[in-house]
């Protein structure tokens, strides 16, 4: 599972996964993003802890984020 993600170009966010769905926000091209959650063709992300919302997964590079935790 990913857990981060980083807009590949301008994108808008939008309120559900579908284009359909009501514009809320406007990504530019390589801002990091938190993936919350994966749906078919779209990744719902959060900007900041305020912006959350879904771009279409072609849009955007998953990650995961380099572990904290040290091996002895």
């Amino acid at each position: 599972r990913y857990d981060r993600a980083r807009a590949k170009e301008d994108l808008l966010l939008r309120s559900g996964p579908s284009e359909d769905f009501l514009k809320l926000d406007f990504i530019e091209a390589g801002k990091e993003l938190r993936v919350l959650e994966e749906r078919g063709n779209w990744v719902r992300v959060r900007v900041q802890e305020r912006v959350s919302g879904w771009a279409p997964k072609d849009h955007v590079l998953l990650f995961r984020a380099p572990s904290t935790t040290r091996e002895s």
